[in-house]
């Protein structure tokens, strides 16, 4: 007697959603970002990052969009973060300094 084995089920095809299921949160969790970096008074760079959003969420949903929101998303986290470890650092000066 042969033994048959199932089929594997694709682990891509189980859990892969289109790209059309995902730049709705993809954009919505953008903006809640963009508020975020709002209360903070980065005013500035929040409306750039949503005026980018928006431009990318209005053309084509393909890869290329996700990729650019995707992006945005990384640059909102890492502004709220804050300045970065590396590079010149704040040092307060020695009473004798002063």
């Amino acid at each position: 007697m042969e033994s048959q084995l199932a089929p594997d089920p694709s682990p891509a095809s189980e859990h892969a959603t289109t790209v059309a299921e995902d730049l709705p949160e993809l954009y919505r969790t953008i903006l809640d970002r963009v508020a975020d970096l709002e209360r903070l008074g980065s005013r500035v760079e929040a409306g750039r990052i949503r005026t980018s959003a928006t431009r990318a969420y209005s053309r084509a949903w393909d890869a290329s969009a996700r990729r650019e929101l995707l992006s945005l998303l990384h640059r909102a986290d890492r502004q709220l973060v804050g300045p970065s470890t590396r590079g010149w650092s704040l040092r307060r000066r020695s009473a004798a300094a002063r």
